[in-house]
Formats: structure tokens, C-alpha cells, sequence
């Protein structure tokens, strides 16, 4: 694992977001690399957003993103507060598109090295996350991309140390 100088650490609120960052930021540490946490607002949620608006609803798209990005960014900063990061150079990126796309633009954008991402999303069904967006990075992916699983409720170390 020499030369791994960023790990992108693409998270989306699920209930798996904590051990993917508690993986990303022991790694981090181990290897003196940046942390890149990543979420990406759907592109499909966007398009809805776009369709109502077309059908005439009182909501503005820009205003959508904008309030999206904002609150985004708000929950990977409190994310990140939960962490001992010092010494930790963090880098929070909030992008709109489709995930699987961001993820992997990201990837080059950011020259990272290492991705740590979870086999769940946000609806916890196995099949639909795993089913397209984790396993699509994980075939398409040019770097190692570490599969984040294990008890959702506990942290790192009461996965790994019963």
C-alpha cells in the first residue's frame, strides 16, 4: 500500500457511513494520506425535483441544489467532528450527478489511491446498492476499492475485536 497519498471515502448517510470513514481515517493514518469524503446528490432525485417544477410546483431547481449542497456539507462536517482527525489533512466534497459516474470521476479528479466505500446505501437492501452502484465502482474502479461491511451499529473495532 506504498504510495497511497488520498482515500476517497464515498459516503451517502446510510447507516454505514460511520465505518467507512472509521476505515478510511485508520488507514489515513497508517499511511499518512489526505481523506476525501465524498457524497453525491442522485441526479435521479434531481430530475424529479426538475419534472415538478415543469409541472408547474412551487420549486425552484437551483434553490433545490443549492439547499441539498448546503445541508450535505453540514452532515459531513458533523461526520467529521465525531473523529479524531488531527494531523489529518480532509478534504469534503458534495458533487450532483450519478454516483457511480462522480464516484469514479472523482477518483481521477482527486488522483486518489484507495477508495473505502459501503457494500449498503441508504435503502439497506444489499441488492440495490451492491446490485449497481458499489459493485459497478468496484469493476470499474482504477484503484482498490475496500468494501466496507460488518455490524452497521458498532464501530471499527467492536466489528473487528468482539
Amino acid at each position: 500500500m506504498a504510495g497511497i497519498e488520498r482515500i476517497l471515502a464515498a459516503v451517502d448517510f446510510s447507516e454505514y457511513t460511520r465505518a467507512t470513514l472509521e476505515y478510511a481515517v485508520l488507514l489515513g493514518r497508517s499511511l499518512g494520506a489526505e481523506i476525501i469524503l465524498l457524497n453525491v446528490l442522485n441526479q435521479r432525485d434531481v430530475d424529479s425535483v426538475q419534472s415538478l417544477a415543469r409541472m408547474g410546483a412551487n420549486i425552484s431547481l437551483d434553490d433545490y441544489i443549492s439547499r441539498q449542497t448546503t445541508d450535505r456539507e453540514r452532515q459531513l462536517a458533523e461526520i467529521v467532528a465525531g473523529f479524531n482527525v488531527n494531523g489529518l489533512k480532509f478534504s469534503k466534497l458534495v458533487k450532483v450527478g450519478i454516483p457511480v459516474q462522480e464516484i469514479l470521476k472523482t477518483i481521477i479528479e482527486t488522483k486518489a489511491g484507495l477508495v473505502t466505500m459501503g457494500t449498503k446505501g441508504r435503502t439497506n437492501l444489499a441488492s440495490t446498492l451492491f446490485g449497481s452502484t458499489a459493485e459497478k465502482v468496484f469493476r470499474r474502479s482504477p484503484v482498490p476499492v475496500l468494501s466496507v461491511r460488518g455490524n452497521p451499529h458498532t464501530g471499527l473495532l467492536e466489528t473487528i475485536m468482539p
